[in-house]
């Protein structure tokens, strides 16, 4: 690597911006500043399935309870869905939200998808409809 004049390093590191095991441990996931979505199955020892682009950086991420779908949250207020039963697939847009999302998750039977932005909003919509929104928790004092 090149250094800069104050020390930091030149173009991309491949540092690791987010990561997630699935609930069974089998799926491993991860994304990092060259903005790459990194796909291992884990057992009966490690194997990457897949290496996909993704269009900006990651801020969140996820591997639904019946570990068939991974959601990614980006750093413009987007959440995509890649599946893991197709690895090469290219994502799918699950919502859209107008500020930088914080973080993301999932109720424990999948049915609710939960993020939180940096206004200080957390909404809850439905999985399977996103465009449904359930509940909004706005930030108050």
């Amino acid at each position: 690597k090149q250094e800069s004049e104050v020390g930091k390093p030149l173009g991309k590191t491949n540092t690791i911006l987010a990561c997630a095991f699935s609930s069974s441990g089998k799926f491993f996931v991860l994304t990092d500043d060259n903005k790459q979505l990194i796909l291992f199955c884990t057992k009966p020892s490690w194997e990457c399935l897949s290496i996909r682009p993704v269009m900006r950086r990651c801020t969140s991420l996820l591997i639904t309870s019946a570990e068939d779908k991974i959601l990614f949250a980006d750093k413009s207020g987007d959440v995509y869905s890649y599946s893991i039963t197709e690895p090469k697939n290219a994502g799918t847009i699950e919502l859209g939200h107008l500020s930088l999302l914080l973080d993301l998750t999932l109720s424990p039977d999948d049915q609710y998808i939960v993020t939180a932005d940096r206004d200080e909003k957390i909404r809850v919509s439905l999985t399977k409809a996103p465009h449904v929104i359930v509940s909004f928790c706005l930030g108050h004092r």
